[in-house]
């Protein structure tokens, strides 16, 4: 039998969450008990119970442009072929909530659309808030994200930047210049076409699937860095703390320079490759004393330059297709 006193603590620590959250709807400050799902802003949308989104439309020039400042917040950006751009706000919460819900503001400046959100730190009797910042665009506009969560970006055509301070990238369907650097998290880039392309992940994965680069600086500083399909002319690939795999699709044109302090590389599929050359080093993976620390690969007709390094891992470069 639960004793009488621990049963009256429990019912007033109920009354007094009741009370709170009574208060905030009150005083405008909302609450929620159910998530609202995200939708697209087709039209600038109303408040919904639970939600109030902060949401702002913009007409978009012959060069659109927007940059996004939102610390903590989710970001998602997507293309919409018509010559708007869309800001949304989206507010996801469950149980009672105080606090001034966190907003965004958004302003044209030019041409380029600028959108930050303040930093109210909320408090939650229990329950949770999640904030998840949609922009929709025109193709061709150009987007920077100078601090966010998790980002999530596909379709454009335009030069972009990404950068994260604590959640993972995502970028699809992608052709223009792209930089993207997450301090804490994943970053993945599917079926893009770059010029140049710029990508560090200070504590997570990188891992490229289906990019043709010409110009690459991609690095972990502790995770793997995985290549599938792509086609990477000049630049490098290093990871400090773990196993790089590139796997080179038909048309791919370079030659690889690999080097390992401490792991081993491994070549497979590859034609001819141009030389190996054994330069010292530990081979913490095989117990061959005499496997090369350093390899040099012909890919194709061997025209780029691309230099691949790990600091602590083994190196795998095969040819696919």
């Amino acid at each position: 039998m639960v004793p009488r006193a621990t049963l009256i603590a429990v019912l007033i620590g109920v009354e007094v969450a009741l009370l709170v959250a009574m208060v905030n709807a009150v005083q405008g400050r909302g609450m929620s008990w159910f998530p609202v799902a995200m939708t697209a802003p087709d039209t600038v949308p109303g408040p919904h119970f639970g939600q109030r989104p902060s949401s702002y439309q913009f007409p978009a020039g012959a060069h659109p442009a927007v940059i996004v400042d939102a610390a903590g917040v989710d970001v998602v950006v997507e293309t919409q072929a018509i010559p708007r751009i869309f800001v949304t706000l989206h507010t996801e919460r469950s149980g009672p909530f105080t606090g001034k819900a966190q907003e965004i503001s958004a302003s044209d400046e030019g041409g380029t659309i600028h959108v930050t959100s303040d930093d109210v730190q909320q408090t939650h009797v229990f329950g949770f808030e999640k904030l998840t910042l949609q922009i929709i665009a025109p193709p061709n506009t150009r987007v920077s994200v100078t601090d966010a969560g998790d980002v999530t970006l596909s379709g454009f055509r335009a030069a972009t930047s990404l950068d994260s301070r604590d959640g993972a990238i995502e970028v699809r369907d992608f052709r223009g210049d792209l930089e993207a650097y997450s301090s804490d998290g994943r970053i993945d880039v599917t079926d893009a076409d770059c010029s140049t392309l710029h990508a560090s992940a200070s504590n997570g994965r990188l891992v490229l699937t289906h990019v043709n680069a010409a110009q690459i600086d991609a690095s972990s500083t502790n995770g793997r860095v995985i290549g599938t399909a792509v086609q990477l002319r000049d630049g490098r690939v290093s990871s400090s703390n773990g196993r790089v795999s590139l796997g080179f699709a038909a048309g791919a044109d370079t030659t690889v320079t690999a080097a390992t302090s401490n792991g081993r590389i491994n070549v497979s599929g590859f034609a001819v490759p141009a030389s190996l050359v054994k330069t010292g080093g530990n081979d913490s993976d095989s117990d061959d004393d005499d496997a090369p620390a350093a390899k040099t690969i012909r890919v194709g007709a061997g025209s780029g330059r691309l230099d691949v390094h790990t600091s602590n891992g083994s190196i795998d470069l095969s040819q696919e297709g």
